[in-house]
């Protein structure tokens, strides 16, 4: 197929970059310099085509690079304008053989600024194969040195580094070239604290409720999820030890910053084979849900004097009548548990997406975020301003989900079932998860009533969900 005779010859510049930077090969530079070549050779220019942040290395879809070619096909270009042939594909020969026939069956040519490749001559549509060739196996030679790269640095207890500081360290410059992490002793404290309390049984959830109610916010200002918190205490990074992945094969090696928790803290943090620490079972109504006007939660204690209570551990000033507080609480759930607006959530949160589908897209983004950190603080291709721009939706992204898995997390059985059902089985698991469903917190006031084993009810807060 010959393209119709006109006075001048359609161009279709495109541009690609794998991540989009300021330095000389950017998509502007990449097209000034087609646009110069087609003004020079009186081409008219059609259109720009432009994939940015998609490599040409990878097989992933590239729309512009389809659509040029679509416009190829459809006879609206003559003439294909590249910066650099590498520009066009990194996948060798057999990358380039397709867009050869189509050159071949619409007559058009392929023109690359760099190479002085120009497909009209017998000679260029030659070297246009050696080139591609070139081109893949370059690529393919840089993701072996990066791979080889982090591997040592790895093997040799450097951190990852990157994306926001972990909770618990400060990023420190030394000597004006490199960073290293110093241990926050404010947070460590708060981390250390956390661990004894879950290793004693005490509920991530609880936790993480205590640190928000504290004033106690994550590295990027915001509330605790019982997610982040447990990631947290488990992270190898607090135990001083890196982890590597390559190949599908895991190493573990001793890090070269100050650990928080000792190697026994990790195992207990984690259990056996790097499984979650088992919880405690708890055996009363309210523990992990109920907390002092302090902020600290209240634990269930029996004296001989004062019987059945639930005290504060921090203050140890609040307590109050263990007994007639749970015949309080559960009399207040009977009336709301079947209730519209619990029903209403109830069907809500069965449309909601599941625990699987969150974890999977918080995975998929922690990758594209760890992605993007080694982009610019490893391979340096992207800059500062592109990475914090790239990084804050992804963090607020992952924020947003741990924060939905977590809620997710903690009414999976009571959205999956019934819960006046369970509330009506008597047994205490049961009622606990009804509470956890329905009752996000219980405050404690102090009293101004003689005597602590009296009750008064207005001493107590119940913080609804619906």
């Amino acid at each position: 197929m010959t393209p119709t005779p006109r006075k001048y010859l359609r161009a279709g510049l495109y541009v690609r970059l794998s991540r989009d930077t300021a330095d000389q090969t950017s998509t502007e530079r990449q097209e000034a310099d087609c646009r110069a070549l087609a003004k020079a050779r009186g081409y008219k220019v059609a259109g720009v085509y432009a994939d940015v942040g998609i490599s040409g290395f990878k097989k992933v879809d590239r729309p512009e690079f389809d659509r040029l070619l679509a416009d190829v096909k459809a006879g609206k270009i003559d003439v294909i304008i590249v910066w650099k042939l590498d520009r066009l594909t990194r996948q060798g020969i057999r990358s380039i053989a397709p867009v050869l026939d189509l050159l071949e069956a619409t007559g058009a040519t392929l023109i690359a600024v760099q190479d002085s490749i120009d497909t009209s001559t017998p000679m260029g549509e030659g070297m246009l194969g050696i080139i591609a060739s070139m081109a893949k196996q370059e690529s393919a030679n840089i993701s072996t040195r990066t791979k080889s790269a982090k591997a040592h640095g790895a093997a040799n207890g450097a951190a990852n580094g990157g994306g926001r500081r972990p909770f618990g360290y400060q990023v420190v410059k030394v000597d004006g070239t490199r960073n290293e992490y110093v241990i926050d002793q404010d947070e460590a404290r708060v981390l250390k604290d956390a661990a004894r309390r879950r290793v004693a049984g005490e509920s991530v959830r609880s936790i993480a409720m205590d640190l928000n109610a504290r004033g106690i916010a994550t590295v990027s200002g915001g509330s605790w999820t019982s997610a982040q918190l447990s990631r947290t205490l488990r992270s190898p990074f607090h135990a001083g030890l890196r982890v590597h992945t390559t190949d599908g094969a895991t190493s573990v090696y001793p890090g070269t910053w100050p650990s928080i928790f000792t190697a026994d803290e990790h195992e207990a943090l984690n259990g056996a084979r790097g499984h979650q620490y088992p919880a405690v079972v708890t055996r009363h109504l309210l523990t992990g849900v109920i907390f002092c006007q302090c902020g600290g939660p209240m634990s269930y204690k029996t004296t001989q004097r004062f019987g059945n209570q639930y005290t504060c551990r921090r203050c140890e000033r609040i307590a109050i009548n263990a007994d007639l507080l749970e015949g309080a609480v559960s009399e207040a759930v009977e009336t709301v548990v079947d209730s519209p607006a619990v029903r209403a959530a109830l069907a809500q949160q069965a449309d909601q997406a599941g625990a699987d589908e969150l974890t999977a897209a918080i995975d998929e983004d922690r990758g594209a975020l760890r992605q993007l950190t080694n982009d610019h603080y490893v391979d340096k291709v992207i800059t500062r301003d592109e990475f914090l721009s790239a990084r804050a939706p992804l963090a607020e992204r992952i924020d947003a989900n741990e924060a939905r898995l977590a809620r997710l997390e903690a009414n999976a059985h009571a959205t999956n079932a019934d819960p006046v059902a369970l509330w009506n089985t008597g047994e205490l698991t049961a009622r606990r998860e009804v509470i956890g469903f329905l009752i996000t917190r219980i405050t404690i006031s102090s009293t101004t009533m003689r005597g602590r084993s009296k009750f008064d009810a207005e001493r107590v807060g119940i913080d609804w969900r619906y």
